[in-house]
């Protein structure tokens, strides 16, 4: 009986390593190919398929913020088996779709300590309007935000987005999904 292995990294900014594996009773091969991003864009659903991706039930995810809200969530932060995780809605997805389904890159802790430091920023200058709660709810209302000038909320921004900018966290979608579930 053969074995098979698949492996995805990436290898630089604009290209990803592919190593697939086979070992039998006459070896071990191995067969190495780099692809582009998008290649790899191209193939997800065909790596989704093979890396078996499965529903995660929505009672084991703790949401904690979304990024982007459209009659609910698009793309948010969450905790699955105490790991942070950036939840996205598959690219043949619309925001219309339904069920929606929010596919989740983990984390590193540099990412997850960003995206946090961000978050608080958002938090101080416009509000707590897009953090959940220890159920899963969404928070309905802003808190005790500091009022700023147009000005001086456009600096936020600029600083909230330098610390982690709405295109830098496509790259979280580098690496293979763990999982989806449904909000």
């Amino acid at each position: 009986m053969s074995k098979l292995d698949l492996d995805i990294e990436k290898f630089n900014d604009d290209s990803f390593k592919l190593e697939i594996k086979t070992e039998d009773d006459k070896g071990v091969w191995s067969l190495v190919r780099f692809l582009s991003r998008q290649d790899v864009m191209k193939c997800k659903e065909l790596f989704t398929h093979i890396l078996k991706v499965e529903l995660i039930d929505e009672e084991d995810i703790t949401k904690l913020w979304s990024l982007t809200h459209h009659d609910g969530p698009c793309s948010m932060i969450v905790k699955y088996n105490n790991i942070y995780h950036y939840a996205d809605l598959d690219d043949d997805q619309t925001p219309e779709d339904r069920p929606r389904k929010l596919f989740l890159y983990p984390l590193t802790n540099e990412e997850f300590n960003k995206e946090n430091k961000r978050q608080e920023l958002f938090r101080t200058y416009v509000g707590m309007h897009c953090d959940y709660d220890e159920k899963g709810k969404r928070q309905q209302n802003k808190g005790n935000i500091v009022e700023l000038s147009q000005e001086e909320l456009t600096k936020v921004y600029k600083e909230m987005d330098s610390i982690a900018p709405h295109p830098y966290r496509k790259t979280y979608r580098d690496r293979p999904p763990i999982g989806y579930f449904i909000p």
